[in-house]
Formats: structure tokens, C-alpha cells, sequence
């Protein structure tokens, strides 16, 4: 009997080696995906800090240009004027907007403006002497075609001759004479 070998129960042999072979495989797929995972996100990391730069850079621009405009409003002075006609030629209305100060109207009636006109240039010449250590710009008509040429050719020649008296004013706008 000395052959014969007595097998128990309790001495079966299990063989672990496939299941660790699994777990490594498991074990190196999570550490790749984990390793990618990391360096996507580093990269959306960067992306967002350069996306942040870039906003703060613009939104600096935006600061130095808003203060810019601010500085400008309280340095330059601006007159609008506006010469609309309705249905009747005969009745218009000059419209002198002043920065600062309310809205002015001429009326002019027929081809009696002589008095509104001698008016309203008084009072465009008070209000840039009063200004006189400021730049002013005066426009006529923003962004309205709606005017009578007569009123425009007015107008413009008033702001030439406060343009040649005073060194302090500018003109936007103006009509070349291809556009007339």
C-alpha cells in the first residue's frame, strides 16, 4: 500500500493562473483609460485657462475703450441738427440738439426764414464760444435723407463759416458734390 496515495477532500488544486492573467488585463485596460482620461483632461485644462486669457484680454479692451469713450464724451461736444420736412415744404423745423443742454427749434415758413436762420446761427455761435476750450462737432441730418436741399445747402454753409471762424469745430457728415 505503499503506492497508493490517499487523496482528500480538502487537497484539491485550483489553478489561479488564467484569473490573474484576466485581472492584469483588466488591471492595464483601467490604467490606459485612465492615462488618457488625464491627459484630456490636462488638455481641456489648458484650452479653458487660454480661453480665459483671451476673455479677460478682451474684456481689458472693452474696459480701456468704454473709459476711452467716457474720456471723450466729457472732452468733445457734439450739436446735431436736424432739418426734417413732412408733408409741406413750406413748414420745416430746424432741430438743435445740444449736448448738455434741451433741444431748440426754428421754424421755417416758406422762403421767410431769414429771422430763424439768423437765430439758430446765433445760437449754434453762442454755444461754441461757450465751448470754446473743446472740440465740437457739429452733423446735420444723421442717418435721415429726409431733407430739402435749400435747408441742407443752408446749414452746411453756416457750419463753413463757424468752421472758418472758430478753430474748435468739426464737421461729420459731409456732402461731398458727387453725392449731390
Amino acid at each position: 500500500m505503499r503506492g497508493k496515495r490517499n487523496v482528500f477532500k480538502n487537497d484539491i488544486i485550483i489553478d489561479l493562473t488564467s484569473m490573474l492573467d484576466v485581472m492584469f488585463i483588466i488591471l492595464f485596460v483601467v490604467l490606459c483609460n485612465q492615462t488618457i482620461i488625464s491627459e484630456t483632461l490636462e488638455q481641456s485644462n489648458r484650452e479653458n485657462e487660454n480661453a480665459q486669457a483671451k476673455a479677460e484680454a478682451v474684456r481689458q479692451l472693452y474696459e480701456d475703450q468704454i473709459k476711452t469713450a467716457d474720456n471723450l464724451n466729457r472732452y468733445v461736444q457734439t450739436v446735431s441738427v436736424m432739418v426734417p420736412y413732412k408733408n409741406d415744404i413750406k413748414q420745416r423745423t430746424i432741430m438743435l440738439s445740444k449736448e448738455g443742454e434741451e433741444t431748440e427749434e426754428f421754424d421755417l415758413i416758406g422762403n421767410e426764414i431769414a429771422d430763424s436762420k439768423e437765430a439758430f446761427q446765433k445760437s449754434l455761435t453762442d454755444y461754441i464760444q461757450k465751448n470754446s476750450d473743446r472740440p465740437v462737432i457739429l452733423s446735420l441730418n444723421d442717418n435721415n435723407d429726409n431733407i430739402l436741399y435749400r435747408d441742407e445747402v443752408m446749414v452746411t454753409e453756416i457750419f463753413g463759416e463757424l468752421m472758418e471762424e472758430y478753430s474748435n469745430v468739426y464737421l461729420r457728415g459731409t456732402i461731398s458734390e458727387e453725392e449731390r
